[in-house]
């Protein structure tokens, strides 16, 4: 048996040069932003009567929804305002919410739009961008009704990536570029703009999915993990609450929070 070879100085500052570069941090959720409880929330279509999914809202039970959140005495605010208060500690209203689409159906044109004209609240919309005025199982809005509700000044689209992978945890880091570059420019192309905040397609997503959304240049990227927005892990892992399985427990949250002036539970 040949002895092992002898560990000098020299071979250690050797192997430690050629050693890959240990990853650097997720940005993280500023310490000034600790104290606050704001949520986002999560919907999809809105449909007039008749589900067509499970997570399909009926005109009806959004009527309700957003009544409880005025009557709660929560306020939306835009994605914009809730970036700038996890990424550089701005200041955010107390029991502020932000309300939150995905996959640009439809009926977010036909029948949720002019309820947000009649409530005057902010939404944000997150567009898988191969399929918009293209229909799949569903009708998807045209990039003309997107500018349409964005020029009203209440709507601003998001990406979603690009074809709406089933995980994107099974991508290869081509194609991960690819859905998350894509859907980007193609929202910044029809709609003008920076668009700086993403939604992982069905809430999938890890620590190598996260980091390659990061090295993409965004700077907040939402989930489908429940609770306070200043309670997530970094701004590439913001929490929301799905409106589908949480909608009481959302406004319940937040209200509480802010009558209690109550910290975000980690």
């Amino acid at each position: 048996m040949s002895a092992s070879p002898r560990l000098t100085r020299r071979t250690l500052v050797s192997a430690l040069a050629g050693a890959p570069a240990a990853a650097s941090p997720l940005p993280k959720v500023h310490p000034k932003a600790r104290g606050s409880y704001s949520a986002l929330l999560m919907w999809h279509d809105v449909v007039a009567r008749k589900k067509e999914v499970w997570f399909d809202t009926t005109v009806a039970e959004l009527e309700s929804q957003l009544k409880s959140i005025r009557t709660a005495g929560l306020t939306p605010v835009t994605m914009e305002v809730l970036a700038e208060h996890l990424e550089k500690g701005a200041p955010i209203v107390p029991g502020a919410v932000v309300l939150t689409f995905d996959d640009n159906n439809l009926g977010l044109y036909t029948h949720l739009w002019p309820m947000l004209k009649r409530y005057r609240w902010p939404a944000a919309f997150f567009v898988h961008t191969d399929y918009v005025g293209k229909p799949t199982s569903k009708a998807h809005c045209t990039w003309d009704q997107l500018g349409e509700m964005e020029r009203d000044g209440l709507v601003r689209c998001y990406p979603h990536t690009a074809s709406h992978p089933a995980d994107m945890r099974d991508l290869t880091d081509g194609q991960l570029r690819h859905e998350l570059a894509a859907s980007r420019q193609a929202v910044e192309k029809h709609l003008g703009g920076n668009r700086p905040f993403f939604c992982y397609s069905n809430g999938f997503y890890n620590e190598r999915v996260a980091r390659a959304t990061a090295r993409a240049g965004y700077r907040l990227a939402v989930t489908e993990d429940w609770g306070a927005a200043e309670a997530s892990a970094n701004l590439m892992m913001v929490r929301r609450y799905s409106m589908h399985k949480r909608a009481a427990q959302a406004v319940r949250d937040v209200a509480r929070a802010m009558r209690q002036g109550s910290r975000p539970r980690a």
